[in-house]
């Protein structure tokens, strides 16, 4: 996954929002300035990828929604925007400073405004949650109205309670809700105002409140990160040397947040395992007011500073590449390689489990694939086809990949060990065709690419891990057995009755097993 933060826009940083890939990569994947003064204060990302940022008065507008293709609408509420959240339908509520009598607006997915309507005289904190529930967090009057529930198809507030300003609002998984103020205090609600448990913290104020899917709370004080366990118990606490203003919890548990700058590091955002354990930090020269996941947009650098560009231009084995740990993600680019030699490694003579790879490399640089399955026809004296299906297909990745027809299809193996990736180039094709498959609630995409099997030097090849053997209608030898990355048409092999010479292979990768079909063209006696 990637992180979508929305920034403070200065004249040193200018900058209103940016993608980071969640590595810790200070490359941004994709940035946006608003204009002077147009700081980002709140952001969200629907379940299709696109995503959307709210904050002050620029350009005419405070809201605006992008997909991979840029901006899909922009809205002006009239006056500043602090917060944004989304419903299941995917539809946008946003909470600001009053214009006229209105700090809360609802959104369609397509930008069509559905209400607005009085809440407090500002609004910090929105959440939308199940059964058309609406939480606003803010400024009321004398202290009442502070935290308001809302009717989520019609904007009416149904109930209201009475406490100090209010800076943040969250649903956790069992339709209660979190609630910080600037009275030092985090509380836990029920549905109906009932309180499950308070934490008073002395600071000025909690702006930051993450809930993981194990009932762990991570609430703010100031620059501390705290984390309770679902029953308010502090389990740690982090101090990230600035004040914070927003956090997140990653799928794996993880827990990001982003805030103001810390004067020793210049980090802005940090990476925490669910222990407390920093992984990374991030300086993006700004403060950074909120924080979203987003889907991986993919990673394209230049092509690495080694023999690969020339390798592109000449047949297949082309460089064998050591990446240290730890392990490639996906997707991402190349690191620098610390190894490169002129040929795939031989699995069969190395410790360590088999691995694939799947690239797309073009005169822009080299983006690397997930992969569901792949499958190569390798042919003497024919084509090579390759179709390699990549099972997750948001509209980032189409945007990337349908405008890359034309562009090399690179399958690498090679080998994984506690420290290294040893892998190098198997296969290869010409990108000829993106077929995006959508079914309900999911999408995925077949690339196909073909290319001239080159003529090879002849070598001799043993099989190995044979499942099966025979011949075909005409008397071909056939056998199936385990991939040998070194193995080509016109290569002769002994399968312990004879030898032959390779005619065609055939592979089935997956990401966890692999095999090939090699037929021969020619018998030995």
């Amino acid at each position: 996954m990637s992180i979508l933060l929305g920034l403070d826009r200065t004249a040193s940083a200018p900058v209103s929002a940016a993608i980071y890939p969640s590595n810790g990569s200070s490359s941004p994947a994709w940035s946006v300035d608003l204009g002077v003064n147009s700081d980002v204060n709140s952001v969200a990302v629907d379940a299709a990828g696109d995503w959307y940022l709210g904050g002050t008065l620029s350009g005419g507008q405070t809201t605006r929604k992008y997909g991979p293709g840029g901006l899909l609408w922009e809205r002006n509420h009239g006056a500043t925007v602090w917060c944004l959240d989304l419903d299941d339908a995917g539809n946008l509520y946003i909470g600001g400073d009053a214009s006229g009598s209105n700090s809360i607006r609802k959104y369609s997915p397509s930008g069509s405004l559905l209400w607005s309507e009085e809440a407090q005289f500002l609004v910090f904190g929105i959440a939308a949650g199940p059964f058309n529930r609406i939480m606003t967090a803010g400024f009321g009057f004398g202290g009442q109205y502070a935290l308001q529930k809302h009717n989520g198809a019609t904007g009416n507030r149904e109930s209201f309670k009475s406490t100090s300003t209010g800076r943040r609002v969250i649903f956790d998984s069992d339709s209660g809700f979190f609630y910080a103020g600037t009275a030092t205090d985090v509380w836990k609600f029920d549905v109906n105002f009932l309180n499950g448990w308070t934490r008073n913290y002395n600071v000025s104020a909690a702006l930051a409140i993450a809930v993981a899917t194990n009932g762990t709370t991570y609430t703010s004080d100031g620059a501390i990160l705290n984390a309770h366990d679902s029953s308010g118990v502090l389990q740690w606490s982090i101090d990230h040397g600035a004040l914070i203003w927003d956090a997140v919890v990653e799928e794996n548990g993880d827990v990001l947040i982003a805030g103001v700058r810390n004067s020793t590091d210049g980090a802005s955002v940090r990476r925490l395992s669910s222990a407390g354990i920093e992984v990374w930090s991030l300086d993006v020269g700004t403060t950074a007011f909120s924080i979203a996941i987003v889907a991986d947009l993919p990673i394209v650098t230049a092509a690495p500073g080694m023999p690969f560009p020339v390798a592109l231009a000449v047949p297949y084995c082309a460089n064998v590449i050591r990446f240290h740990s730890p392990a490639l993600a996906l997707p991402i680019a190349f690191a620098a390689p610390s190894v490169s030699e002129q040929r795939p490694p031989d699995t069969a003579l190395l410790p360590g489990s088999p691995i694939y790879r799947l690239y797309l490399v073009d005169g822009d640089g080299l983006m690397q694939l997930p992969f569901a399955s792949i499958q190569c026809r390798r042919r003497l004296g024919s084509s090579t086809w390759m179709m390699a299906r990549v099972p997750v297909w948001t509209p980032l990745l189409e945007s990337a990949i349908s405008g890359m027809v034309g562009a090399e299809m690179l399958v690498y193996s090679g080998l994984s060990t506690d420290h290294d990736e040893v892998i190098g180039e198997f296969l290869r094709a010409v990108l000829t065709a993106v077929n995006p498959v959508r079914a309900a609630g999911s999408a995925y995409c077949d690339l196909t690419g073909r290319v001239q099997t080159p003529s090879y030097v002849q070598s001799t090849r043993a099989l190995r891990g044979v499942q099966s053997r025979g011949r075909d209608v005409r008397g071909r030898p056939i056998a199936r057995c385990a991939v040998d990355a070194l193995m080509r048409p016109n290569d002769i092999v002994f399968d312990g009755d004879g030898s032959w010479v390779v005619g065609s292979i055939s592979y089935r990768i997956a990401p966890a097993s692999a095999w090939m079909d090699v037929e021969g063209v020619v018998v030995d006696g």
